[in-house]
């Protein structure tokens, strides 16, 4: 399967149909000495901002949450926070409520907005007039690596959708930058991921999601490409990561099952949660219904664990 034809599979890929341009490759590594504190400080007001950056030429707009206790001397992680097909920063903050968790746990958060009508996102086969949104990942963390007091070896990506997508296509692309990966309701492998390093990856799908079949199929929108069922690409991110074939199956709510894949490569990790009867949600998110478990507060539990460059595994 190609890259494109992959990454077309969530509901969600390129807003129409992408026009042929050549690939735009893979992102080069930033730097990667670690900020254990900053001086001098890196001041910032708590709370979020909208701010701008410019990308490949383009001026792209990002809203910012500063922790209440972040004071500009002790490093923190980062969040990247990728909004869903049709839906934009601001929805994806209050959709998430990961402002709520930094505030808890002490770590910035960053949402792009996407680009084009509807708003979405790119990692391959930019269409003419838009920009590689890898690539405004990366640009972002440099920008806020450059102005407040990031800890470089924990940030991590995080997404809904097209932005659950867009969290695995950066593990894919530019594996090297970041700590962990984690996608909601969308979730893609393809064969060129394999020539990355093996990554940290938490997925979560719902088995009655009516926009990407958790059994495989036809996507309900985006040209109705077909998917395959959600466990085999945990599976294909789990071979990735040399884990063990067989997870291991637990119940940690009711009606979720967590299959954790073991033996991983050092610093790896696979975990999926499997919602049933979840829809093409984010469980735990407002107005999605009643669910057991919380997609943010398992997220955050899971990027905690690991930071950039581990050589052990996962406890």
């Amino acid at each position: 399967m190609s890259w494109s034809r992959a990454l077309l599979v969530a509901a969600i890929l390129l807003a129409g149909c992408s026009q042929d341009r050549p690939e735009t490759g893979d992102v080069a590594d930033g730097p990667t000495a670690p900020a254990a504190d900053c001086s001098p400080d890196r001041i910032a007001d708590p709370g979020a901002t909208t701010r701008t950056l410019t990308s490949e030429g383009v001026e792209r707009s990002f809203i910012l949450h500063v922790p209440r206790r972040y004071d500009g001397r002790a490093a923190v992680p980062l969040v990247l926070n990728f909004h869903g097909f049709g839906s934009n920063a601001g929805q994806q903050m209050a959709y998430s409520l990961f402002a709520s968790v930094a505030d808890t746990e002490n770590f910035l958060v960053a949402a792009p907005e996407g680009q084009g009508t509807p708003s979405h996102f790119n990692f391959r086969d930019v269409p003419p007039g838009e920009t590689d949104d890898v690539m405004l990942a990366t640009d972002l963390v440099d920008r806020l690596v450059d102005e407040l007091c990031v800890d470089r070896d924990r940030i991590y990506v995080a997404g809904m959708s097209n932005g659950g997508v867009m969290a695995f296509a950066i593990a894919c692309r530019a594996a090297d930058r970041f700590a962990a990966f984690g996608a909601v309701a969308a979730l893609v492998w393809a064969p060129e991921c394999s020539t990355a390093r093996p990554v940290p990856v938490i997925g979560f799908a719902g088995t009655d999601d009516r926009i990407v079949p958790f059994e495989g199929g036809e996507v309900a929108c985006c040209g109705r490409p077909r998917v395959p069922p959600a466990t085999e690409t945990m599976a294909n991110w789990a071979t990735h990561n040399r884990c063990e074939a067989t997870p291991r199956e637990t119940e940690p709510a009711p009606r979720v099952r967590l299959l954790r894949y073991e033996g991983c490569a050092p610093g790896s990790a696979v975990d999926f949660y499997v919602v049933e009867g979840g829809g093409h949600d984010w469980p735990g998110a407002p107005l999605t219904g009643a669910t057991s478990i919380n997609a943010t507060t398992v997220l955050w539990r899971f990027f905690a664990q690991h930071e950039r460059g581990q050589s052990h595994s996962r406890s």
